[in-house]
C-alpha cells in the first residue's frame, strides 16, 4: 500500500471507513462490494478488514485497459 494517509490499526489492517477512505470511494459502495464477494476481505469474527494486498488488488482489477493501437478517440454520438 503506497497512500500513508490512511491510519492502521495494530495489526495493520484497515476498517470499512479507513479503506473506502483509501480507495476514494464511498463507504457504501465498499460495504455492498463486500456483501456480493467482489472484493477481497477479511472476516476477523463478525469484523470484516482489508489488508493492504486487498486494497491493491481491488485496484488492479478495476484496471482499464486500452488496446495496443489505439490512438483516437471514437468522435461523440451528439448532434
Amino acid at each position: 500500500m503506497t497512500r500513508s494517509t490512511a491510519t492502521q490499526d495494530d495489526s495493520g489492517l484497515l476498517t470499512f471507513t479507513e479503506a473506502a477512505t483509501w480507495l476514494a470511494v464511498t463507504e457504501s459502495w465498499l460495504r455492498r462490494a463486500v456483501a456480493a464477494k467482489r472484493v477481497p476481505h477479511r472476516r476477523i469474527g463478525r469484523a470484516v478488514r482489508f489488508s493492504p494486498d486487498d486494497l491493491d488488488q481491488i485496484v488492479a482489477a478495476a484496471a482499464v485497459t486500452v488496446p495496443k493501437g489505439t490512438t483516437e478517440l471514437r468522435p461523440s454520438r451528439r448532434t
